[in-house]
């Protein structure tokens, strides 16, 4: 028995010595010791990694490499790499750098063209990583993205994307074939000089968590929306996200109007600050979840419900202070429950008039139940809670709200002589 045991320890000793004798030396250390994984340093084939010198040629030569390898993780070091668009095919391939933490000196790509796509994950591409890299660009570019995804199970984790870059993140298939199975995580865009920082399109299951976008630093990108959930998405999740200064925060927009409608999006813990139009601004959709969201000091509307809607929940202390026109705006909308959530005014903008609740065109119904509304500003001229215009050809449900003050308008206007009140 003791001789058996002995055995057993010397097998988990040379086990674990043997784990870290035979890791690659190309290899990070932030990278778990993991028995038969390859490594490739684009240094290997030639890389200098100087910020002067173009190492696109090396970089590629590595990826292609851990992908005809059947996988493998292009090791990046803690260098400044200028380079063109760099494809990333294949299955299992790990994009990894160094994470900047404080003083340290980290991996930045930099960009040397001022069109086309920094990264591409094609869509041969299958199980695709990049992960603790800053992405910048030499010039202001005129088109393209950080990283355009079109492969599935593709996760980013700790990517910066810096100024002069034209869109974020952009996870869109090919026409007939899904993005599927994407996940992002703590992504943070800054400053660029396109039309989102985020954007979904022929993409289902995306999961995205803790990203944000912050055009507070440049003055530029006060055209660019923060996350745009377009035609042909399915199941997009975000969590504990935060889009400031965007134009619009979050858009849900059946865009191409010819594919299948954005369906199943789920948005909880996501915050729109000081955007230039809406916090949040549907125009198409099946299905949306928002909840415990947060729309502040936007200068339209905090929500703008308007085109060609599904069925929306909005629930779970959702807080809307707007300092715009109205703090939510339903029109054209199929049907929609409001619940314990919070619609005030707090700008000290002088306007003639503002609703917390506009229902401006319903054929389906809507539910308001358990909500408080609140007006924190004198020189509003004409505040309600709940306004209901005569377009409005559906029924509207009204209970258990608390109407705390402020109001120098009736807390409900009704025009269609249509609303429910318990």
């Amino acid at each position: 028995m003791k001789n058996n045991i002995l055995n057993w320890n010397k097998f988990v000793l040379t086990f674990i010595l043997s784990s870290f004798l035979f890791l690659p030396s190309g290899c990070s250390t932030d990278i778990p010791a993991i028995t038969n994984i390859v490594c490739f340093s684009p240094e290997e084939f030639g890389a200098i990694g100087d910020g002067k010198s173009d190492d696109t040629i090396p970089i590629q030569k590595a990826i292609n490499a851990a992908a005809e390898s059947g996988g493998g993780i292009v090791q990046l070091k803690a260098r400044n790499y200028i380079h063109s668009s760099i494809d990333i095919p294949g299955s299992g391939v790990t994009l990894n750098g160094i994470w900047a933490a404080g003083d340290r000196k980290g991996t930045e790509l930099i960009y040397r063209l001022d069109t086309g796509n920094h990264i591409y994950i094609t869509s041969q591409a299958y199980g695709t990583k990049v992960q603790r890299i800053r992405l910048s660009s030499k010039k202001s570019c005129k088109s393209g993205s950080a990283i355009l995804i079109s492969g599935n199970k593709t996760s980013i984790e700790d990517v910066y994307i810096d100024d002069g870059l034209f869109n974020g993140i952009t996870i869109s298939g090919k026409i007939g074939k899904v993005a599927n199975n994407t996940t992002l995580n703590r992504c943070f865009v800054r400053a660029i000089n396109g039309n989102w920082a985020y954007k979904t399109e022929n993409a289902e299951i995306v999961f995205c968590r803790n990203i944000s976008f912050d055009s507070e630093i440049k003055e530029g990108s006060k055209n660019t929306d923060g996350f745009l959930i377009g035609s042909n998405s399915d199941s997009v999740n975000l969590e504990f996200c935060r889009f400031l200064k965007a134009k619009n925060g979050i858009i849900i927009d059946d865009n191409l109007k010819i594919q299948k409608k954005p369906n199943w999006i789920r948005l909880e813990s996501v915050a729109t600050e000081n955007c230039s139009d809406s916090g949040f601004l549907l125009l198409g959709y099946k299905h949306a979840i928002i909840r415990a969201c947060y729309s502040h000091n936007n200068h339209r509307n905090g929500l703008e419900n308007v085109e060609n809607a599904g069925f929306l929940s909005i629930s779970s202390g959702t807080t809307i202070q707007t300092n715009g026109q109205n703090g939510i705006l339903f029109k054209n909308v199929g049907k929609a429950i409001i619940s314990e959530s919070i619609i005030t005014r707090n700008s000290k903008t002088e306007h003639r008039k503002y609703s917390a609740i506009l229902i401006s065109e319903v054929t389906g119904s809507v539910v308001i139940s358990g909500n408080i509304f609140g007006n924190h500003i004198t020189k509003t001229k004409e505040f309600c809670g709940i306004e209901v215009k005569k377009k409005c050809s559906g029924t509207v449900i009204i209970n258990s709200n608390s109407f705390d003050g402020g109001f120098s308008g009736p807390a409900i206007k009704d025009d269609t002589a249509r609303i429910l009140v318990d």
